[in-house]
């Protein structure tokens, strides 16, 4: 019987789609046939599907490169005789599945021939495209010092390779690469790609930080210590979408030893009379600050927490927020960061209240329905929107020059340290005479 190939010697160049993550699920299994008298065969490939048909399948023994080109049958069976050794298999791409090459591990993909006397089959059980249409993997951020003195510039990049089922009518491809604090890097939007396989490396990013190892995002003002990278890799799916995610550690060699801080690694919020202050910190993962607080320059007894409650006595004053942060493999650093204190605000106050007969000769009374510790308060009473000369007393007697007119009291609230407050009560109804 005619052999249904034929065996060549073959060096063959391929693209091989970069790092795809379990793209392809793939099952062996082998058997032996009890041996025959006259092999006609003494090794069988079996895919288990007739839609393999015509796929010429590369066997790789290590010397010859693609020694041996085996043509898949009409029943999804491919059939050679080799002689004893190891190989690995390589199936390229086809309209519906993912390529046996690059994308799965030699180890799973070697066939072995043990002997020239038996029949050797190994059955293989490809996934479907539809089930995993993209995947990805990200390279780790490089660090180059730029012309500028001081400056550092950076960046990335990753590389994505997809292939889609004939049941996407539009495919696309969004990328997205995140720190590890979450921030947002890079973002592509989304890219339509042609229809099938194909794939894509970007080197994305740009700019300047003035320490290196750190990232200044423009959009968000944040300035980012960037240890580690994650690509987000989302398209469309049968149904839905799917999002893929690979990470990779930063190379920080050009930095050498990086600092914990960069310049406004400090943040200052909450300088106001009556607020907590609090201190925050931008640093490497793992890495614990300590703090001293200081005031007009010097330095506040026993504050050397994140927080500190801001007192009456520190308005208008500089509060600064001094943070130190070590850690084995960074160079320890101390960085600051100052704020005016301003005056606190004394809150929502409530309306004051009018108790009391209006008529005249009689005592209207005005009543604090918001009592705030340490304030003093003010009065003035009012006839129609206008003041009354001298009226600024709790109680105010009505005479006959107020008569048909609408009374109201006006409450000034002060303390020292806040801003001074006014709060108005309603109008009463006319004074009866």
């Amino acid at each position: 019987m005619a052999e249904s190939f034929v065996s060549r010697r073959l060096v063959r160049t391929r693209t091989v789609l970069a790092a795809l993550v379990a793209a392809l699920a793939l099952v062996g299994s082998t058997g032996v046939t009890p041996a025959l008298a006259t092999p006609e065969h003494n090794l069988v490939v079996d895919f288990g599907t007739t839609r393999l048909a015509g796929v010429i399948v590369c066997l790789d023994n290590g010397v010859q490169g693609c020694g041996e080109q085996l043509q898949v049958d009409a029943t999804g069976v491919a059939r050679t005789t080799l002689p004893v050794g190891s190989y690995v298999m390589c199936v390229p791409t086809t309209d519906y599945l993912w390529e046996l090459c690059g994308n799965v591990p030699a180890s799973q993909r070697t066939i072995r021939v043990t002997s020239t006397e038996t029949v050797t089959t190994y059955r293989f059980r490809l996934r479907d495209k539809t089930t995993d249409p993209a995947s990805a993997a990200v390279g780790a951020m490089t660090w180059e010092a730029t012309k500028t003195a001081g400056e550092w510039g950076y960046t990335w990049s990753y590389d994505v390779a997809y292939s889609f089922a004939p049941s996407v009518a539009s495919p696309w491809i969004r990328s997205r690469l995140l720190a590890q604090t979450g921030d947002v890097l890079f973002d592509s939007g989304k890219e339509r790609v042609g229809r099938g396989s194909g794939a894509y490396t970007w080197s994305a990013g740009g700019g300047s930080s003035s320490t290196c190892g750190f990232v200044w995002r423009e959009k968000t003002g944040r300035i980012v210590p960037v240890a580690s990278l994650t690509l987000e890799v989302t398209a469309p799916v049968p149904g839905g979408t799917r999002t893929y995610r690979a990470r990779a550690a930063t190379n920080l060699k050009g930095c050498g030893k990086p600092p914990t801080l960069a310049y406004g690694s400090v943040r200052l919020a909450g300088a106001q009379v009556g607020r907590t202050a609090r201190a925050t910190v931008v640093t490497w993962p793992g890495l614990t600050p300590s703090y001293q607080w200081y005031l007009d320059g010097k330095k506040i007894t026993g504050a050397t927490r994140s927080t500190i409650a801001v007192r009456a006595s520190a308005v208008s004053k500089t509060l600064e927020a001094r943070a130190t942060v070590r850690g084995s493999g960074y160079r320890t650093t101390t960085r600051s960061a100052l704020a005016t204190v301003r005056k606190g605000n004394l809150g929502t106050l409530a309306k004051p209240r009018v108790t009391g007969t209006v008529k005249v000769g009689r005592t209207l009374k005005a009543t604090v329905t918001t009592r705030i510790t340490g304030a003093s308060y003010r009065y003035q009473w009012y006839a129609d929107g206008k003041k009354i000369s001298g009226a600024t007393a709790r109680t105010l007697r009505l005479r006959s020059a107020q008569a048909g007119k609408r009374i109201a009291v006006a409450v000034t609230y002060t303390k020292k340290g806040y801003v001074t407050k006014r709060s108005a009560s309603v109008r009463t109804s006319p004074v009866r005479r």
